[in-house]
């Protein structure tokens, strides 16, 4: 698992054999962060870009200091393995996906967790958590008619039109 920090300065990566490593992108450079007993399941740096959050299936979430690398804190251990994380866009709750079909919130600057949420599938795969001025579609959302096959779509006038595509040489028979 891979992810930029918001500057794109930095990338986090995470891997099977438990290695967890920070890489300055421009040097190519990185440092080994020691602390997950097992896979790294995810990353993710919180929106201010201070921290890096890593999921493992040691049953940990881990919060690293980017400003004193190497320095972590336990945020929770949850009692199924851990899928992924997601910040909430003010950084103030992670969402935590897991093997038990639960998503559970977590308070960053507490550790502490909101009820677990029942997920619809036996396994989450990516939490998302949005904007709170934001709101989310609902089946109430008025949707654009469907467009019938053969049927074009309405003409956009800010759009350029495309060039027709060129032919291309026929294939010649290879000889070996």
């Amino acid at each position: 698992t891979v992810a930029f920090s918001p500057d794109g300065a930095s990338l986090a990566s995470g891997s099977w054999d438990a290695e967890l490593r920070l890489w300055d992108v421009a040097a190519g450079t990185s440092i080994l962060l020691e602390g997950h007993g097992d896979r790294v399941t995810d990353v993710e740096f919180d929106p201010a870009g201070g921290t890096l959050a890593s999921a493992s299936n040691d049953r940990t979430i881990r919060l690293w200091s980017l400003a004193e690398p190497g320095t972590w804190r336990v945020l929770a251990e949850i009692d199924s393995r851990i899928g992924e994380i997601a910040y909430s866009p003010d950084g103030a709750l992670l969402a935590v996906s897991g093997d038990d079909a639960t998503v559970r919130t977590l308070q960053v600057s507490t550790a502490a967790t909101r009820p677990a949420l029942p997920a619809p599938a036996r396994r989450v795969r990516r939490p998302h958590l949005a904007p709170h001025r934001r709101p989310l579609p609902s089946r109430h959302t008025a949707l654009p008619p469907p467009i019938s096959p053969g049927a074009t779509a309405p003409h956009t006038p800010h759009r350029r039109p495309t060039a027709p595509p060129t032919a291309s040489p026929p294939l010649l028979p290879t000889t070996r």
